[in-house]
């Protein structure tokens, strides 16, 4: 969603392109990590997510897809912070690394 709020029109329009496609990236990293159950990544996902409802504070300085943007990623980090900490999840990643399918031969 971030390219979204690019104003392209401005001259730092490739520099936030840059940016966010950098940060994008970055985020696929963290989530390959978290999918394969190391518990840091859990943390840095918990971080994030009171990093999205602390960005409500911007608001009123975005137009409406910036709004948009803001309010989506704060629901969502409203329920990764609760989801997160349930006791199945917590289970899940107190192992540190999610196990392989077995295949029968």
């Amino acid at each position: 969603m971030g390219w979204f709020i690019i104003e392209w029109d401005k001259p730092h329009a490739l520099a936030e392109f840059v940016v966010f496609t950098i940060l994008i990236l970055i985020g696929y990293v963290f989530l390959w990590f978290y999918w394969k159950g190391r518990n840091w990544a859990r943390i840095a996902v918990l971080l994030t997510s009171v990093l999205t409802i602390y960005n409500l504070r911007y608001w009123h300085h975005s137009n409406a897809s910036g709004q948009l943007m803001i309010a989506s990623e704060a629901l969502l980090g409203a329920f990764l912070l609760y989801w997160l900490n349930t006791a199945a999840v917590r289970e899940y990643f107190k192992n540190g690394v999610r196990p392989e399918p077995r295949t029968h031969v």
